[in-house]
């Protein structure tokens, strides 16, 4: 039982900030890094491994495809039973955090950028907490 962790962000700073803070905390040794969102979304339907898993670090504001945008294509993908995600994001606004954890895959949401503390947090959310127990 595998789970893939993946950082999509626009933002370089940030990709270099969280794959330090998942190393460290032992979420992931080598996370996957995104820019794109379609990329990503390319990525994850070249997957033909169905019992592959993935937490996916999203941003909700990017270029091209927003957060948003990724959201609704993995809920009405076949991708949906195989992707959980994470809302990593500047905003701070109770309606975005509201209507992110409206969507079935989005199992948390915080502030960028994430910390010891975030990572923990994590580790410990049900659905995918089995991954992360050695």
């Amino acid at each position: 039982m595998s789970l893939e962790l993946v950082i999509l962000d626009d933002d370089k700073i940030i990709i270099f900030l969280h794959k330090i803070m998942l190393e460290k905390s032992g979420l992931s040794a080598n996370p996957i890094c995104y820019q794109d969102a379609k990329e990503m979304i390319k990525f994850l339907m070249e997957d033909q491994n169905e019992s592959s898993k993935f937490l996916i670090l999203l941003d909700l504001s990017m270029p091209e495809m927003d957060g948003w945008e990724f959201l609704e294509a993995i809920k009405s993908s076949s991708l949906a039973d195989r992707v959980f995600v994470v809302i990593v994001t500047s905003s701070f606004l109770f309606s975005d955090k509201a209507k992110a954890m409206k969507y079935t895959n989005v199992l948390d949401y915080f502030e960028k950028p994430i910390n010891a503390k975030s990572c923990y947090r994590i580790k410990s959310i049900p659905e995918i907490a089995p991954y992360f127990q050695n």
